[in-house]
């Protein structure tokens, strides 16, 4: 761990970055997310292991088109992931771990056909798994543990490469 101290700054200024790693840095308070809304071009996003306020799942990320790598495990999130998680179809590993998420998990999270990772253990999470929930046949790593989900699981015979559960 870094031992950084003092909130994080904006950094709306840095349009050109493409990948940003504020990994167990030490920050703590309330995350700038609005000043991601710039970066259209981020394509690896890892904020984890922070002691930042407790905030909603930050809609600035929805806008970040180009994003497919984003790790928000244990970030202080709350509250339902939003359905237009299923707009940012290049992701290839999504990371909401360790955090107090709940509600179901989207439908829309299906269209995320590209995903190798999907982390989600560690919420409070409730429902069923969406139907068409097969669709994400590319899954390598799935993890949903310690949360309330329940249903059916027979389209997991779909996650052929499947090498964690």
């Amino acid at each position: 761990m870094n031992s950084f101290s003092g909130v994080v700054l904006d950094f709306p200024s840095l349009t050109g970055l493409t990948f940003l790693n504020m990994n167990n840095t030490g920050f703590f308070g309330v995350f700038p997310w609005k000043s991601l809304e710039n970066i259209t071009g981020l394509q690896f996003l890892i904020v984890r292991d922070n002691l930042f306020k407790n905030s909603s799942f930050p809609v600035e990320i929805l806008k970040l088109e180009r994003l497919y790598w984003l790790y928000l495990t244990n970030c202080s999130l709350e509250g339902r992931i939003p359905p237009e998680i299923g707009n940012l179809m290049e992701f290839t590993n999504l990371e909401l771990s360790d955090n107090t998420l709940s509600g179901p998990i989207p439908p829309e999270i299906n269209k995320l056909n590209k995903l190798l990772q999907l982390e989600l253990y560690d919420n409070y999470l409730t429902g069923d798994f969406p139907v068409g929930f097969g669709n994400l046949s590319s899954l390598i790593k799935f993890d949903a543990s310690n949360n309330n989900l329940k249903g059916d699981l027979s389209e997991l015979k779909s996650f052929t490469q499947l090498v964690s559960l």
